[in-house]
């Protein structure tokens, strides 16, 4: 159990309500980002937010449960919705397929449905964006109104081989910067973004 202040997901949340718990940066990518205001988005080191969501499980009971919306439930989106049950919260874990997701919803119970990514946006009071950064435009043009005042929890990083030339305009600006103009949101909290999904599952 982590000797850690910041060991429960409803502390995440608060850091994207904008008390930024730590401005470290994981990764060389998000210096940029960690130079610009706390208003502007929040950084966070992924190791902190990790230890934030996973951080005792005896504690889950004290937090109140969130609705988690998750869009792009993949490796990362379907091992952090399966922590985030077991800790209480209810997820809504989406896809483009939702069908394909309808095995891990049995699996995890009551607290996990699945749906279309807008049905993700909408449901939770907290979204999770785990996606090819390319998708995060189209994100933004189709979700930005349903996003609007929601704690963004931002795991994709920008690669230029899989995501286009625009990837390297994103990853000089800093993705976290990135996202927050791309989602038109202020409350982005970058986290396990550094972390390969096998440490999460």
């Amino acid at each position: 159990d982590p000797a850690h202040p910041y060991e429960r997901l409803d502390q995440v949340v608060e850091a994207g309500r904008g008390v930024v718990l730590d401005r470290r940066c994981a990764h060389d990518e998000l210096a940029a980002a960690c130079r610009e205001p706390a208003e502007m988005t929040v950084v966070l080191g992924a190791s902190v937010v990790a230890v934030a969501a996973f951080g005792g499980a005896r504690r889950a009971l004290a937090q109140e449960p969130l609705k988690v919306g998750i869009i792009g439930t993949g490796r990362i989106g379907g091992a952090l919705a399966r922590h985030w049950v077991a800790a209480g919260h209810e997820v809504l874990m989406s896809s483009r397929h939702p069908e394909t997701l309808e095995p891990l919803a049995r699996e995890l119970g009551s607290r996990a449905r699945v749906g279309m990514p807008s049905d993700a946006a909408a449901f939770g009071s907290v979204v999770l964006v785990s996606v090819p950064y390319g998708a995060m435009p189209a994100l933004g043009l189709d979700l930005a109104a349903a996003l609007a005042g929601k704690v963004i929890i931002d795991t994709s990083n920008p690669n230029e081989r899989r995501d286009g030339a625009q990837a390297v305009e994103w990853q000089r600006k800093g993705a976290g910067l990135a996202t927050a103009e791309l989602l038109q949101s202020s409350r982005v909290v970058r986290a396990f973004n550094c972390i390969p999904a096998a440490s999460l599952a």
